[in-house]
């Protein structure tokens, strides 16, 4: 797994969650921007990697998402897993648009977690 260090991961939580303090998971699960690593917290976060590394998944801001530290844990290094009754998937979706630093707009290859079966 790569390390991501909590600037990138504040970068990542403002890219895909802008100013919220707080939000839920695609799994339901609560997440709160300053529990950012706190494992003993239930609404502790980190970076998942939709496409993981160990799958040729790269730390970009299209496969990089803030989620719950347990969520994460049963998601581990899956592209496909179950969670909460549900069956989920990691597919590739339509490229998110990117600001670069120099005002230019870039496209993003974005992936995302869609349900593909419910219980």
């Amino acid at each position: 797994m790569a390390l991501i260090n909590q600037k990138k991961a504040m970068e990542i939580w403002e890219f895909w969650l802008g100013n919220k303090t707080e939000d839920k998971d695609f799994a339901g699960r609560r997440i709160v921007k300053s529990a950012y690593n706190v494992r003993n917290s239930v609404c502790g976060w980190n970076i998942d990697h939709l496409i993981p590394i160990t799958k040729g998944g790269k730390t970009t801001y299209g496969n990089c998402y803030p989620i719950n530290i347990k969520t994460n844990e049963i998601k581990a290094d899956q592209t496909t897993w179950t969670d909460n009754n549900t069956r989920w998937q990691v597919q590739k979706i339509e490229p998110t648009e990117y600001e670069n630093s120099d005002g230019s707009t870039s496209l993003v290859k974005t992936y995302n977690y869609i349900p593909i079966d419910q219980d």
